[in-house]
């Protein structure tokens, strides 16, 4: 498998709109679009080649909020940019 980059870092969040304005107002970070998907709200930041994406749900049921209820605040996903999808998701269930 080979990776190409890190495509984005997903950080789940109690409170979106706070995690955006820290990342706008302390590191100058521009936001590039917001969506909702499902229970979630997420927005990304582009950095450089890759991307900083802040998840947040109110709905308990969402893998987002049981995340951070049992877990906290942090890191949710790094989302990795292969080649050949297939073949990488082959390599990785083998091992």
């Amino acid at each position: 498998m080979k990776i190409k980059r890190i495509e984005h870092v997903a950080i789940a969040v109690k409170d979106l709109e706070g995690s955006k304005k820290m990342l706008t107002d302390l590191f100058g970070l521009s936001l590039e679009y917001e969506e909702q998907i499902n229970a979630t709200r997420l927005a990304m930041f582009p950095v450089g080649e890759s991307y900083l994406e802040l998840l947040q749900s109110d709905d308990a049921t969402s893998k987002t909020a049981q995340w951070i209820e049992s877990k906290g605040q942090g890191l949710f996903h790094i989302c990795l940019e292969v080649d050949d999808i297939v073949q990488a998701l082959s390599e990785l269930k083998s091992k």
